[in-house]
C-alpha cells in the first residue's frame, strides 16, 4: 500500500499535514484518532493523532513546531506516526515484540505543528521567524519561571518581531496553543512528552528517566541535562507538574535547517516510538 507522508515535500505545510492526517484517521479507523486540542489566533486547528486501541489508559505525548522555523520536524514526527500505524496493522515484530502489543497498554498523542499560524509565516518568506503570529515565543510562555532568566537566542541586529521570538507574552497562557496545550496534558495524563525542536542533534532533560539512554543509543543524540532557573519553558512547567519530559534538537546548523537533513534524521527516529513504548518510564517522577 503506497505510503502517506511524502519525505521529499521540500516545504512540508500545514495543508499537507491536515491532508495526512486524515487519511491516517480514514485508513486506520480502529486504531487512529484524529481530534483538534484548540484553535490558533488565526484560526486554524491544532491537530492531534491519537494511535492506538481503545481503552487504553496510559499515555505518551509527542509534540512538534512549537517554534515555527523548526517545521522540518512535523514531516518527520508525520512519517513516525505513519509508520507506528502502518506496523500495528501489518503485525510486525519490533525488537521480537509485536507492534500490538506495545500499543496495549499506552496510547500515543501527537500534535506534528504545535504553531501552525508561525509555520505559515516562516514558509511564507520570513525564514528566521520562531512566534506564534502574536509574536509571542510559545516556549516562554508557561508560569513556571515566567518571564524570568530567559537565554540569550543568540541572534543579534534588528531582526523583525517574531524571529528572535524572546517575547514570552502579556501574561503566562496567554496564548491560545499554551492553553490547549496544558489542557491535554492535564486530561491526558502523560506518562511521558517528547518534544521535538531544531537544531543541536542533542536530547535536553531536567529530570532523568530509563528510556534516554536508549533514545541516546538509537539517535546517536548526547544527552544534555538542563540546569539553572526555569525561564518559562514547557518544560520547566511539565517538570512543575511532574511529568516526565525530554526535547530532541533534530538536525545541525541553523533553523530552519536544510531539508535534505530530514533523510539521516529520519534513519534515526523512524523507531523511536517503538523504543519509548518498550523502555517508558514510571507513571510520575520519583
Amino acid at each position: 500500500m503506497k505510503g502517506i507522508v511524502n519525505i521529499h515535500h521540500r516545504k512540508y505545510s500545514y495543508n499537507h499535514m491536515e491532508q495526512d492526517l486524515q487519511e491516517m484517521a480514514r485508513r486506520y479507523p480502529k486504531s487512529a484518532h484524529l481530534f483538534s486540542i484548540g484553535e490558533t489566533a488565526q484560526h486554524r486547528q491544532l491537530h492531534c493523532l491519537r494511535i492506538g486501541p481503545e481503552g487504553t489508559d496510559r499515555t505518551i505525548l509527542v509534540q512538534a513546531s512549537m517554534h515555527a522555523r523548526e517545521w522540518l520536524n512535523t514531516q518527520l514526527v508525520m512519517l513516525m506516526a505513519e509508520r507506528l500505524l502502518s506496523r500495528y496493522h501489518m503485525d510486525i515484530l519490533w525488537e521480537g515484540i509485536p507492534y500490538r502489543q506495545l500499543l496495549r497498554h499506552y496510547a500515543v498523542y501527537v500534535i506534528p505543528m504545535m504553531n501552525p499560524d508561525g509555520v505559515e509565516i516562516c514558509q511564507g518568506g520570513r525564514k528566521r521567524y520562531k512566534a506564534n503570529a502574536n509574536g509571542v515565543d510559545l516556549n516562554r510562555n508557561y508560569e513556571t519561571g515566567f518571564s524570568q532568566n530567559a537565554p540569550n537566542t543568540g541572534l543579534t541586529g534588528n531582526l523583525p518581531a517574531g524571529d528572535a521570538a524572546c517575547d514570552p507574552g502579556e501574561h503566562p497562557g496567554s496564548e491560545h496553543e499554551t492553553q490547549a496545550l496544558m489542557k491535554l496534558v492535564h486530561e491526558i495524563q502523560p506518562d511521558l512528552v517528547i518534544n521535538y525542536h531544531s537544531a543541536g542533534e542533542e536530547i535536553i532533560y531536567q529530570k532523568y528517566f530509563n528510556a534516554l539512554r536508549y533514545m541516546s543509543d538509537m539517535t546517536t543524540y548526547p544527552l544534555v541535562h538542563e540546569t539553572g532557573n526555569p525561564y518559562g519553558s514547557f518544560g520547566d512547567w511539565l517538570t512543575e507538574q511532574e511529568v516526565a519530559w525530554c526535547t530532541l534538537e533534530t538536525g545541525f546548523g541553523k533553523a530552519p535547517v536544510w531539508h535534505c537533513q530530514i533523510y539521516i534524521q529520519w534513519i534515526r527516529h523512524r523507531d523511536l516510538l517503538p523504543l519509548v513504548l518498550a523502555t517508558i518510564p514510571q507513571r510520575r517522577m520519583g
